[in-house]
Parts: structure tokens; sequence; C-alpha cells
């Protein structure tokens, strides 16, 4: 993965409040234009209505809310609930997205912003010189 996708990394989640952490389960590489976090439950049953942080957009490319997220993986990140199916995506361009992983990871970061503590995807983006591929990041609540 590394070799396509340059330095993603996940950042573990500092604290399990209630004993319980959203991690990542999953990178699944994607073609679609939009960056997309899945939100699962214990059982794996998708999750709606929680909200994901995506890092690495601005206030004017935020289809959500653009907020301040200090303390969290990334300061000032576009917030976005999931949806029935348990995913919250942005659209990304080339402009503000697309990365080299020859030269270093991408510019992007997702995690969750629920009532839980969550792990941090970084180095996420869309690969130049290819149909969009990028990594979707799957979330799943660990005991």
């Amino acid at each position: 993965m590394e070799e396509n996708f340059g330095g993603v990394a996940i950042q573990p989640a500092s604290s399990c409040p209630g004993g319980a952490v959203y991690a990542v389960d999953t990178l699944q590489e994607s073609t679609s234009i939009s960056l997309a976090a899945i939100v699962l439950d214990r059982t794996r049953n998708a999750v709606a209505d929680v909200p994901v942080a995506f890092f690495g957009f601005d206030s004017t490319s935020c289809p959500g809310t653009f907020m301040d997220t200090a303390g969290a993986c990334r300061p000032n990140a576009c917030v976005m609930q999931t949806n029935q199916d348990g995913e919250a995506n942005i659209p990304t361009s080339w402009a503000g997205s697309g990365y080299d992983p020859a030269q270093g990871p991408g510019g992007h970061a997702i995690w969750v912003m629920g009532s839980i503590a969550s792990d941090c995807a970084t180095g996420l983006g869309m690969v130049f010189n290819t149909f969009h591929n990028h990594l979707n990041v799957t979330f799943r609540e660990i005991p």
C-alpha cells in the first residue's frame, strides 16, 4: 500500500472513555471523486448521524460545518454527519487534494468526532496521475 499511497498512517486514539474507541478497521482503495469515511458499531452495523471530521479542506470547500477542532487530530476541519449507511464524504479537487506519494503523504486526515475517542487516518488524498485513486476509511467501534 505504501508504494501506491505513500505515508498514510494511523494515529491511535489517545484514550478509551467508556472502554471503547472508533478504530480504523479498513483502508479501501477507491476511484470516486469524494473522500469517504464509514462508521460501524461493534457488530459492524452502520452508525447514522455521527460527526466525522475531514482535515485539509477550507471553509469555502466544506459542505458541512467548518469548525475549530483544537485538541483533536488536526485543527480546523470540515465536519459532516454520517448518513443512514454510516457514510460521510466530501468532494475533492486536484488543487487541494492531489499529491505525489514519492514526495510525501497527502494533506488530508479523517477521524470520528462522536462521543467516544477515535483513531485518526492521516496522509490521505488523491494520487496525482491516476484516475482519482485514494483510500477511504472505515472506522469500527472496538470495546
